[in-house]
């Protein structure tokens, strides 16, 4: 097998190891999202509700990416802070999108794009806080 014949096949590896960790942590994250859009909009969505949304949120964040690498790697550059930003900007509009027009009311229906904003902030600080508080916990702790 030629060194195109190994990077496929470890990349096809990686993929779905990122697939298999996204359907994974989407069963946690899920609770989490029911939480925030219980705080937010003040109900509880149904959980395979809140698993379905961010299945298809974090594909779409996924494929950008995926775009935004292929476009960077066309060039030969690397990515830089201005696209990074550019990306996370992107993925964080798609989000609010995605959540506004998937998440329903039982009674008035999707909760639009301005709630759908709100849940995706909220969602963003409480990664931050965790991620952050983490990163505390093991740099005190070695």
């Amino acid at each position: 097998m030629g060194s195109h014949g190994r990077c496929r096949k470890n990349m096809g590896a990686q993929i779905l190891g990122q697939l298999i960790g996204l359907l994974l942590g989407a069963l946690v994250m899920a609770l989490v999202l029911q939480l925030v859009t219980k705080w937010v909009c003040k109900f509880d969505p149904p959980y395979w509700m809140a698993y379905k949304v961010l299945i298809l949120t974090s594909l779409a964040s996924f494929g950008i990416g995926i775009l935004f690498s292929l476009v960077t790697g066309v060039s030969g550059e690397e990515m830089s802070d201005v696209l990074a930003l550019l990306l996370f900007l992107i993925g964080f509009v798609v989000a609010s999108g995605l959540f506004g027009i998937m998440i329903k009311h039982p009674e008035s229906g999707r909760i639009g794009p301005w709630k759908g904003f709100l849940i995706t902030l909220v969602l963003m600080i409480l990664g931050v806080a965790f991620f952050g508080l983490t990163f505390l916990l093991l740099r005190k702790l070695t």
